[in-house]
């Protein structure tokens, strides 16, 4: 073995080994931290998304809770439990059940089906499922016997109480929550959910409120979500079914391992091998107890037939170790190439060591046996000062002395080929000259191969070239015009088909006429570089990363946290809701993308408490005043308000946040989710609006229903006796002492009369507008409207005044300005003090228009509301009296009639209302 092996040898073993131990311990305590973390974020993944399905499970709760507190539904449940007054359970349940098999013999083809389908209440369901019809299925409601009193579509039957959810819903009287699930739903044509709540009156349950729910969010967090190219994010039930899953995992079935896990409640990871595949396994419970359907055979209709179990969902996402760990994978791979770095820097200076020592030895050595071979222009270049070097300056003497004598026998072709670079001298018609040793080991072929062949055997870029020619774009065509090349990239070609890059240079050989006399191409190896190019391309994130770091340890922790953070960042800014944390003082330090949208702030305005300054004025004080207990408390936050922004626009907000806890227990700040409910808070209030029409609609049919069956039930008896009145009166024998009597007959059929013709105008009163316009006399309208108001202004202690100065005759539609004119009066008597007022009617002529005054000693009206009374459901009433639409009505019809209606009023003291219409 030569010397500088035995040193290289040496060297090497004595400074690698520790290395090399230092290594492997770091890679192996950096895999097991880096494994660890990334096992924990898959099982915070599964968590998130677990709270993001019982977030919108909750929300559905809520909305149906709310739905079914409504005075519309309560009144109308309230209704049809009236229609069981009196009755034994006995005659309630034989109705029910005949009924229930009509309805199910003429598949719900039938008259009450009907009835129900088209009353009131199912229309304002109707109109609320309408809000969002891919959100909403079947919505319908029961009264306290398990009857349908309204629904959105035709049901399968009529009587629910016999249903499983229904017994749940309402308890014996208790009332309770219960969650459907319903799977696939065919009256829908979705996947389904239905939640069932009590309707209550005074905390006593009188009916029940069904929602069927489309889950198509639920399934679209599962099925639409993908942490990576082989992960599967699965929704499964307690009974070991998939209700979801994502990509191309749907033919998926759980594991034994994971039908385990389905029989607790808690989160956490596992690592299994599934179907071959190392694969990680991270799970969560979504926090909800639902109720499912078993399947069984025989009859499945009511409670008689069958069977549900609770259920609890879990939230599954597994993903193959090979890509969960790939970090840990390029982790080792990066410690491998550091190593061979580091083997290479420690072989390079060992060879430099014992070169400098065995170097000038075999220098020397080749040196001699090039002098002895008849080269005696061969100088040895040592230039050391000890004796290996005053040898080398003996034999280059030595030369000297020869070289006076002799003639070199070799040509300079022999200096050429020993050359280490790759050379090829190329004759002017493209074909090889000359190679060299280091061309043909690279390109595999023995010299007489080569020599006389054309360059497009080498080059690959001439592959394509004509034997004997220089295609256009051919190096050596440059070469030819250009003169010289230096320093670019070219690939050649070997004899066994292999490809090296090589860095070229070259240049061109002219006589001194300037002919081309050969092309000398150079070019050096450079695959070596070009692996390590493509290394360092690969990985000069990591490598730049571990400069920067002290050790391994830290490098590849911190590496982790921060894919962790982006993790978290990408998961958070792709989430359908806000998402934000505070610190432990409560300041907010981290808002996601979807959250500053809800907002309209960016994080450098929502920091600390930047947020609060946009709540809106009239919930700032509130949300403030609970965000600050609970920091204080270490409490969980839920809240609803509204933000407001500088075009005056505000929008709804849900926010609920629950307390960070650090490594070791403690809080260390807060993290919260925020939705936005402006939409449901519209819908919210449109269903309030409508339920107040649909109230205001039901009083007046009341009143018409009442005015025709006064004039039904009074006008036969009084037109009765007043024919037997007028038989008597008709007696022709009267003698003077019957006078009286006469007269009391006469005056009793003067009164039937008059009876008779105040049913007719009651019940004229309240008939339906005929909208045709003739000519009233204003004072007969105001009395006819009086007829029917002095009994109950007489019972409230309203002393009523009339003054009627002349008035000519006014155009107009008879019943329209009886509706304005009996709006007042009532108004009028609502504002009066409870012991107690005075209304005062005067009439007057001022051309070309008729006055009607109406003053009241009431409360009076304040200035702010006096620029929004004839606005829509505007009201200064309590609800119970009123739907804010009376002024509403009357300012457009007297409009319409080419009039005006005016108010003058002082707060607490007096209102007077003036019309104005075109005599």
């Amino acid at each position: 073995m030569k010397i500088k092996v035995k040193l290289l040898f040496a060297f090497i073993l004595i400074s690698l080994i520790p290395l090399i131990l230092i290594a492997v311990i770091s890679l192996y305590s950096s895999q097991i931290a880096l494994k660890n973390s990334i096992k924990k974020n898959f099982q915070n993944l599964a968590g998130e998304k677990a709270r993001a399905i019982s977030h919108i499970i909750k929300a559905r709760i809520d909305e149906t809770e709310l739905l079914a507190s409504t005075p519309a539904i309560r009144e109308a449940v309230l209704k049809a439990n009236m229609a069981y007054a009196n009755k034994s359970k006995k005659e309630i349940q034989g109705s029910i059940e005949l009924n229930d098999k009509v309805w199910i013999g003429n598949k719900g083809q039938t008259g009450i089906a009907k009835q129900i389908l088209n009353n009131d209440i199912s229309n304002v369901l109707t109109e609320y499922q309408n809000l969002d019809r891919g959100k909403y299925g079947e919505i319908f409601v029961t009264d306290r016997e398990g009857a349908t009193v309204a629904m959105t579509k035709t049901l399968s039957d009529y009587y629910q109480a016999d249903e499983t959810w229904w017994v749940y819903g309402f308890n014996n009287g208790a009332g309770g929550l219960f969650i459907d699930d319903r799977g696939y739903d065919m009256s829908i044509g979705a996947l389904a959910m239905g939640i069932v709540v009590p309707i209550r009156n005074d905390g006593k349950v009188i009916g029940i409120l069904k929602i069927n729910y489309k889950v198509k969010e639920i399934i679209d967090i599962v099925s639409k979500s993908s942490a990576s190219k082989t992960s599967i994010t699965a929704l499964a039930r307690s009974q070991g079914d998939i209700l979801a899953i994502s990509g191309e995992g749907k033919e998926r079935k759980l594991t034994n391992l994971e039908k385990q896990i389905l029989t607790k409640k808690e989160s956490g990871y596992i690592e299994e091998l599934h179907e071959g595949r190392k694969t990680i396994h991270s799970y969560s419970p979504v926090d909800a107890v639902i109720f499912t359907r078993i399947p069984f055979t025989g009859e499945k209709k009511g409670i008689s037939g069958e069977k549900w179990d609770p259920t609890i969902w879990y939230l599954f996402i597994d993903i193959e170790q090979s890509e969960a760990f790939a970090a840990v994978k390029s982790l080792r791979n990066l410690l491998i190439i550091i190593a061979i770095i580091v083997l290479s820097l420690v072989a390079g200076l060992a060879l430099l060591v014992s070169k400098s020592i065995s170097g000038p030895i075999s220098a020397l050595h080749m040196g001699t046996e090039i002098i002895g071979s008849g080269r005696l222009d061969y100088k040895i270049g040592i230039h050391a000062k000890d004796e290996i070097g005053q040898l080398a300056n003996s034999f280059n003497k030595m030369t000297d002395d020869l070289k006076r004598i002799t003639v070199s026998k070799y040509y300079v072709d022999n200096i050429i080929k020993s050359m280490s670079d790759i050379l090829i001298v190329v004759n002017p018609d493209a074909t090889i000259r000359t190679v060299n040793q280091a061309t043909l080991n690279l390109l595999e072929y023995k010299e007489d191969e080569l020599i006389g062949m054309p360059v497009n055997l080498v080059f690959t870029e001439l592959e394509k070239a004509p034997e004997g020619e220089l295609p256009e774009s051919s190096v050596i065509n440059d070469l030819i015009k250009k003169g010289v090349i230096n320093g670019v990239e070219k690939t050649y070609l070997s004899k066994t088909g292999r490809k090296t890059p090589v860095l070229f240079s070259g240049s061109a050989m002219r006589d001194d006429k300037g002919e081309v006399l050969g092309i000398v191409c150079v070019a050096s190896d450079i695959t070596e570089r070009k692996r390590s190019e493509e290394q360092l391309r690969l990985h000069r994130d990591n490598l730049e990363e571990l400069v920067k770091k002290r050790t391994f340890e830290i490098e590849q922790i911190n590496k982790s946290l921060q894919e962790s953070v982006e993790l978290f960042h990408t998961l958070a800014d792709n989430a359908p809701v806000g998402i934000w944390r505070s610190d432990k003082a409560g300041g907010c330090i981290y808002i996601n993308k979807r959250c500053s949208e809800i907002i309209n702030l960016p994080l450098k305005q929502a920091k600390g408490d930047g947020w609060t300054k946009f709540i809106h004025p009239d919930d700032k004080s509130r949300v403030c005043k609970a965000w600050s207990a609970s920091v204080k408390d270490n409490k969980p936050f839920v809240s609803e308000y509204r933000f407001l922004f500088p075009d005056g626009k505000s929008r709804w907000v849900y926010v609920q946040a629950a307390p960070e806890r650090g490594a070791e227990g403690n809080i260390i700040g807060y993290v919260g989710t925020q939705t936005d409910i402006t939409e449901r808070k519209i819908a919210e209030e449109k269903l309030l609006k409508s339920n107040e029409r649909l109230l205001h609609a039901e009083k007046l049919s009341a009143v018409g229903k009442l005015s025709a069956s006064i004039a039904h039930e009074f006008n036969n008896p009084i037109f009765g006796i007043r024919n037997v009145l007028e038989t008597v009166s008709a007696k022709e024998s009267w003698t003077a002492s019957d006078k009286a009597v006469r007269e009391m007959v006469e005056m009793g059929i003067r009164e039937c009369d008059r009876m008779a013709d105040l049913i007719i105008k009651l019940r004229d009163f309240y008939r339906p507008s005929s909208g045709i316009v003739i000519p009233v006399n204003i004072k007969e309208i105001i009395e006819e409207v009086l007829l029917i108001c002095k009994i109950e202004l007489k019972n409230r202690k309203i002393i009523l005044k009339t003054h009627y100065n002349s008035l000519p005759q006014i155009k107009a539609v008879p019943d329209q300005i009886k509706q304005v004119i009996l709006n007042l009066i009532q108004n009028a008597g609502d504002a009066a003090p409870d012991t107690g007022g005075k209304l005062t009617i005067t009439t007057e002529y001022v051309a070309p228009n008729a006055l009607i005054h109406f003053k009241d000693n009431g409360s009076g009206i304040s200035e702010t509301d006096m620029k929004s009374i004839f606005e829509p459901f505007f009201t200064t009433k309590p609800e119970v009296k009123g739907t804010g639409l009376g002024l509403s009505i009357c300012h457009g019809i007297i409009n319409k009639h080419g009039g005006e209606i005016k108010v003058e009023s002082q707060l607490g003291e007096e209102t007077t209302f003036t019309i104005s219409l075109p005599a």
